[in-house]
């Protein structure tokens, strides 16, 4: 089944079924969604591993998510959530 990636995200049961991965955690700054130096090591940790998953299936799909704490409102936790990622992504591609 094929679906989008807003779809995917809003379904439960879609990403109960997907193949998880967590290979590293990237610690922001407070409000901020700029990969500081001190977390590129992590950054190439998650390179080396995407690599290898991309080698063994070019067909892969991968989901990169962003969070936050709990501080502020929902909205603008999100858009900071999505403004990681993105991060991560532009640092990775």
């Amino acid at each position: 089944e094929r679906v989008t990636i807003r779809e995917f995200k809003r379904r439960p049961d879609l990403r109960r079924m997907a193949r998880s991965i967590d290979i590293q955690s990237i610690n922001f700054e407070f409000g901020s969604a700029a990969i500081a130096p001190s977390q590129y090591g992590k950054v190439e940790i998650i390179a080396d591993a995407l690599h290898r998953i991309l080698r063994r299936d070019r067909g892969a799909r991968i989901l990169i998510e962003g969070h936050t704490d709990a501080v502020g409102s929902f909205e603008s936790n999100q858009v900071l959530s999505e403004r990681r990622a993105a991060s991560l992504k532009r640092t990775l591609v």
